[in-house]
């Protein structure tokens, strides 16, 4: 009982900790936020802080993982043997995007990092293969760095297109051509 207790103390202390850092993100470069407005702004101790990061960038690391781990599940019942990746999953994606914006604003803007390592690993899921050929593996940088461009501008022009609006493009753009 005293363990479920403290469990989700920690739980709640976690997310008041990341909503917090994600309010300061979208004010401030990462360089910018100290450990101390964390803690006066979340309304815990330094020693409560330590407990569970080992410094905002470790919270960064942490928060990175656990939104960008959240996107799998949209793709995990995508199996087919063309990886015909269903409209709703890329609406599902973009929506979770939208949600998070904060985060991913600064994730886009900030770092040199890119939804393409998560969404090679969903490729390589979808199509149930641990290598791909050569011809594939161009094939999916070309469709990751399309994606990518998509995600960013959408999120330098503040989410403004529906997330159906997106996948509309990604259909348009990516549709395999029906006469062959």
């Amino acid at each position: 009982m005293m363990n479920t207790k403290n469990n989700q103390r920690a739980k709640n202390t976690e997310m008041q900790v990341e909503a917090v850092f994600l309010s300061l993100l979208s004010q401030n470069h990462i360089t910018k936020i100290t450990v101390r407005q964390l803690c006066e702004r979340a309304g815990i101790t330094r020693t409560s802080f330590y407990a569970h990061y080992e410094d905002v960038y470790d919270l960064l690391r942490k928060v990175e993982h656990k939104v960008t781990s959240q996107i799998i599940p949209f793709f995990q019942n995508e199996t087919t043997q063309e990886a015909n990746i269903s409209k709703d999953s890329f609406i599902q994606l973009f929506r979770f995007i939208g949600e998070n914006k904060s985060f991913y604003q600064y994730y886009f803007k900030n770092t040199d990092a890119e939804i393409a390592s998560t969404m090679k690993n969903l490729a390589q899921f979808a199509y149930n293969e641990k290598e791909f050929t050569s011809e594939r593996q161009y094939r999916i940088a070309f469709f990751m760095g399309g994606l990518n461009a998509i995600i960013k501008q959408w999120l330098e022009r503040d989410c403004s297109d529906t997330p159906e609006e997106l996948v509309s493009i990604l259909e348009i753009e990516y549709a395999k051509d029906k006469t062959q």
